[in-house]
């Protein structure tokens, strides 16, 4: 049971429809329609995400391809290199080239 003071509560302050239930009422259509607009824009959206994470994801892997060959022709070159015999100093090659026509 409810106390006096309660009840002359609720007698001045009677309950009050929601407004929004009316405005909602008016509007159910609109609602629909924004609501599908929503759900487009959200899958729209969705898709593009999914879109760039491929394209993101296919970026990193031909970067990554590129840097293992870059690192394999660096590598190539150093063994290439290191088999050479040292490059000889121009006018010790002269100084020999004299001392055998002496």
């Amino acid at each position: 049971s409810h106390s006096d003071a309660e009840s002359r509560r609720r007698s001045r302050h009677p309950r009050r429809r929601s407004r929004s239930a009316v405005r909602f009422a008016e509007y159910a259509d609109r609602d629909d329609d924004d609501l599908h607009e929503l759900h487009r824009s959200v899958r729209d959206l969705n898709t593009s995400q999914a879109r760039l994470e491929d394209d993101l994801n296919h970026e990193i892997s031909r970067r990554t391809r590129n840097e293992i060959d870059q690192t394999r022709s660096m590598e190539s070159l150093r063994s290439s290199l290191a088999s050479r015999p040292p490059p000889t100093d121009p006018l010790t090659s002269v100084d020999r080239r004299l001392q055998s026509l002496e």
